[in-house]
C-alpha cells in the first residue's frame, strides 16, 4: 500500500486533504460499530478525503468532510444495502463502497441501483484507478 501511497502523491489532477491517526481513525469506527479495511485505514493516515483523477472521484474521510457513512439518499430512491458503507463518489454519480466485514470494494451504480464492478480490495481499486480515470481513458 505505501507503493501506491507514494505513485499517487507525485501524479498530477490529485486534491489530497491531511491524513489523520490512529486514534481518530478508531473514534470513528467505535461511533459507527464499524471495521474499516485496513488498506483504507493505511490510505486515511495519508489522506482523510479529497479527490483523485480531478474531476475522477472523491473520496471521504472520518475527520474532514464530507465523511463516511451509509448512504441515505433524501429523494425516493432506495437505501444502498445495509452492508454498504460510501467511501466516496464519482464524477458521474455511482458510489464507491466498502462492504461491511470484508476487504471488498463495490461501485454502486446509481442508475441501476445495483452492483457495477467490484474489487478484493482498496488497494486493489488504486491499481486500477489509472485505467479508470487516468489521461488514456
Amino acid at each position: 500500500m505505501k507503493e501506491i501511497i507514494e505513485q499517487f502523491k507525485e501524479m498530477p489532477n490529485m486534491s489530497f486533504l491531511p491524513g489523520v491517526g490512529a486514534g481518530e481513525i478508531a473514534d470513528w469506527e467505535a461511533e459507527n460499530s464499524v471495521a474499516l479495511p485496513a488498506d483504507y485505514k493505511e490510505w486515511l493516515m495519508f489522506s482523510d478525503g479529497g479527490e483523485i483523477y480531478i474531476p475522477g472521484m472523491q473520496l471521504y474521510g472520518v475527520s474532514h468532510k464530507p465523511l463516511l457513512s451509509y448512504y441515505n439518499q433524501p429523494d425516493e430512491r432506495e437505501d444502498l444495502p445495509e452492508e454498504l458503507f460510501v467511501l466516496g463518489e464519482f464524477g458521474f454519480g455511482d458510489v464507491l463502497c466498502f462492504v461491511k466485514g470484508e476487504s471488498a470494494i463495490v461501485q454502486w451504480d446509481h442508475e441501476l441501483w445495483e452492483e457495477y464492478m467490484r474489487w478484493e480490495s482498496f488497494k486493489d481499486f488504486l491499481s486500477e484507478a489509472e485505467e479508470l480515470f487516468g489521461e488514456g481513458s
